[in-house]
């Protein structure tokens, strides 16, 4: 049998495999925004978790998705950011 993405299975028409696929555009900003909210919710529980508790796997899974972005720097430049963020958290608690 033959699939299309479009005709389904058999040439039959399915309205869901039409709107599961998503082209590589939506594909990664679907991406971006995950990796934003992750991002966002993990400084938020390292703003209050106190001293001692490790909280880092909350980083390393918006840093290990921007990998899958492609892009050479977007590793970095998440890290370089959530650096940032941790220095301002360290300059507001004293």
């Amino acid at each position: 049998m033959n699939y299309h993405p479009r005709n389904g299975i058999g040439g039959i028409k399915s309205p869901v495999a039409a709107t599961v696929i998503m082209n590589p555009a939506r594909h990664r900003t679907a991406v971006l925004v995950l990796i934003s909210f992750l991002a966002v919710g993990g400084w938020a529980v390292d703003l209050n978790t106190p001293l001692g508790i490790a909280d880092w796997i909350w980083y390393c899974i918006p840093l290990l998705l921007s990998f899958y972005l492609g892009g050479r720097c977007s590793p970095f430049l998440l890290a370089a950011s959530f650096s940032v963020l941790n220095g301002e958290v360290a300059n507001w608690t004293g």
